[in-house]
């Protein structure tokens, strides 16, 4: 696969979805924040304090998650 210049974004995701994908993966602990609900382009226009019920149109998500990883007694930590 090349990415051409152009290229933002391959896959867009639900905060659900999001969430899912993690899980499969072995994160625990998931928090997912919508930080950014308006219009990019030209002039910027939207808010950055994003209210709950609003949170799943947000077009920027923050995801803060833990993960540990066990091999010959070790833990390590993504």
């Amino acid at each position: 696969m090349i990415l051409g210049p152009n290229c933002i974004h391959l896959r867009e995701y639900t905060k659900e979805e999001l969430e899912e994908k993690l899980m499969i993966v072995g994160f625990k602990k998931i928090t997912i924040k919508g930080i950014w609900l308006g219009l990019r382009g030209k002039f910027e226009l939207g808010i950055s304090k994003v209210p709950k019920k609003l949170e799943k149109y947000s077009q920027v998500l923050l995801v803060k998650a833990k993960n540990s990883l066990r091999k010959n007694g070790i833990i390590y930590r993504m």
